[in-house]
Formats: structure tokens, C-alpha cells, sequence
């Protein structure tokens, strides 16, 4: 979601990626591969929006899961994760419809229209590697609480039982 404190973010990020392609242009010479370029960085953020969907899913069902686990499925914390999630994917949307088509229109076909696509699938490459490094890291970490509630449990089930109040600690003299 857009919004004027993300402006200077967004631009610093395209000019970023300008002054990259720049320096990657220099530092190869004239003999690019555009065409080639274009395709690759198009495939690579067609994967990864198109796994958005299947990995916020997974990781709500992880989270959720901890959370019922946990006795926290109604808390705050989990409301919040849960309308976090619900913007997630209304931009996963968003940027799935902003993917662009596989083939490269005939106007397109100059160095300039090439650079431009380029910086366009670039631009959309930043919010959805970042959406999805988001929910990798978030079933990276209910994966170690599992592990700990886990661990938890089993610690419990290996306790000794309690000591009945009629028996004492003292031995008989």
C-alpha cells in the first residue's frame, strides 16, 4: 500500500535499480542480451507471485496452529498477524495482475523499450521477493516454536510424578 512515507522508499528503490541497470550495461558492453534479460527477470517474478498464494496460506495454517497450541487464537497479536495477512494478499493480488505478458509487443522491441520492461518487472520483483522472504521467515519461525512447544511437551511427559502429601521427605529414624 502506497502512501506518502513509502515515496521516498519507492523512489530511492527505482533509482536503484536504475543506476543497476546502468552499471550492469557499462560493465558488459554493447553485446546485451535484452531480450533474454527481460524474459528471465519476467519468469522469475511470474514463480514468485505465483507462489504468493499458496505460501501466505501455508503460513496462516501455521500460524494459527501455534497460536491454538499456545491458547492465543483470539488474541490481539493473532488479530493483527491475521489483517496483516488479508493486506498481503490483497497486494500478492495486485501485483499478480501487474505481471507482464510473455511475449514482447513489436514497439517494444528497442533497446529503450526493453530497458523500460526491464525496469517495470524489477520494480514489481522488490514488493514480491519481499512479501515472500515476509512469509518464509514467519514459517521459519513457527517452525521453531513447534519445535519448542514440542520439546515442552516432552519435558513435561518426563517429569516425575509429584510427591503424595502424606509421604515424607524425611527418612524414618
Amino acid at each position: 500500500m502506497l502512501s506518502f512515507q513509502n515515496i521516498p522508499a519507492s523512489l530511492g528503490m527505482g533509482c536503484a535499480v536504475i543506476a543497476y541497470l546502468a552499471y550492469r550495461r557499462l560493465a558488459r558492453g554493447r553485446g546485451v542480451d535484452l531480450h533474454g534479460e527481460v524474459a528471465n527477470e519476467r519468469d522469475s517474478l511470474r514463480s514468485v507471485v505465483e507462489t504468493l498464494p499458496d505460501l501466505m496460506a501455508l503460513a496462516k495454517q501455521s500460524r494459527i496452529a501455534i497460536a491454538e497450541s499456545q491458547g492465543l487464537l483470539g488474541s490481539e497479536a493473532m488479530q493483527q498477524w491475521l489483517q496483516e495477512l488479508e493486506a498481503d494478499v490483497t497486494e500478492a493480488k495486485l501485483l499478480g495482475s501487474q505481471v507482464p505478458a510473455a511475449d514482447i509487443e513489436p514497439a517494444e522491441q528497442s533497446v529503450m523499450g526493453l530497458d523500460i520492461r526491464l525496469v517495470e518487472i524489477l520494480a514489481l520483483s522488490i514488493p514480491a521477493n519481499k512479501l515472500a522472504d515476509k512469509y518464509r521467515l514467519s514459517l521459519s519461525a513457527d517452525e521453531a516454536d513447534s519445535k519448542k512447544l514440542l520439546d515442552q511437551s516432552k519435558k513435561s511427559a518426563e517429569l516425575p510424578p509429584a510427591l503424595e502429601p502424606s509421604m515424607s521427605l524425611v527418612a524414618p529414624s
